[in-house]
């Protein structure tokens, strides 16, 4: 499903960063880990397609995204990976249901309120689809962009340090959500974190 090789990174007079080859299939689980400064989230920048590598291949769901422009590259990304930040970006002028179906919007697929419900009730928020984002609560806010993550059924799921704030059981409840939607869809799972609480849970792992 994804599959990483020779992938490296220069930012403008400053540092280099090289990245071992990853593979990850469908309904597999990989941990990205490591310290702060080794390259974590410049990694993940690159697989959501938000950077372009300095050099070497990345392929999602059988296509080499090197070879699409920037406008392919938007719509690529809005159909094939979901991306569950570290901190939820959300539309305040919008409400809870209305942001869910902004990701089938900006993936150019007809506004599906049955899979905005359907998600909602799975990660028990489905009595706040009407509320204003601002209204919810960090744990309610962080279920609202899982669900966003996946509403366009993506191939890949990639989740930035998901867990790091969060207490042990919360941070149980979370890496089970997020385990159990990708093999719903039949996505690959990205964690990139330094939460090491999650290293005994995932065995299939790399250390930056």
């Amino acid at each position: 499903m994804l599959q990483t090789d020779s992938l490296k990174f220069s930012y403008p007079k400053g540092h280099t960063f090289s990245f071992p080859n990853i593979s990850c299939k469908a309904e597999e689980t990989l941990l990205i880990l490591g310290n702060s400064g080794t390259g974590k989230t410049t990694f993940l920048n690159l697989i959501a397609l938000l950077l372009r590598p300095s050099s070497g291949e990345l392929r999602i769901n059988n296509t080499e995204t090197a070879n699409l422009s920037e406008k392919q590259i938007t719509e690529f990304r809005a159909q094939n990976i979901g991306i569950v930040f570290q901190k939820p970006y959300f539309v305040n002028a919008l409400n809870v249901s209305e942001n869910l179906l902004l990701a089938n919007y900006l993936g150019n697929k007809a506004l599906n309120k049955s899979k905005a419900a359907e998600l909602a009730k799975d990660l028990g928020f489905e009595y706040l689809l009407s509320k204003k984002v601002q209204e919810l609560s960090g744990g309610e806010q962080q279920r609202v962009c899982i669900a966003r993550a996946l509403m366009n059924t993506p191939k890949v799921i990639l989740a930035d340090e998901p867990t790091s704030a969060l207490d042990d059981e919360n941070c149980e409840k979370v890496a089970d959500l997020l385990e159990k939607q990708s093999k719903l869809i039949g996505a690959a799972l990205i964690i990139v974190t330094h939460d090491h609480r999650l290293k005994s849970r995932f065995t299939n792992q790399i250390t930056l």
